[in-house]
């Protein structure tokens, strides 16, 4: 766990399991060779955010290890499908 993901579990544990849960979806995605890790896997928190095309210059920890301009976006959520009908 970061600095970050102790302080704010210290400080707000009640809303701590939602901002880890809406951290995990906001996805950083190396332009070069497609890896894709989670902000919460990088020791960050995004938690009631919004973003339209915001960019991090970061080394790509996946296989290509290039210093790029990542793309920041959200996983959307699927909804569970419903089993037989009603």
């Amino acid at each position: 766990m970061s600095f970050w993901h102790k302080l704010f579990g210290t400080l707000m544990p009640d809303t701590f399991k939602d901002m880890e849960a809406e951290s995990r979806l906001w996805m950083l995605q190396c332009p070069a060779c497609g890896h894709e890790v989670s902000i919460w896997d990088l020791g960050g928190i995004r938690y009631k955010a919004y973003s339209k095309g915001k960019r991090m210059l970061r080394r790509c920890r996946g296989g290509c290890g290039k210093i790029k301009w990542h793309r920041v976006y959200k996983k959307e959520m699927k909804e569970p499908q419903a089993s037989g009908t009603v």
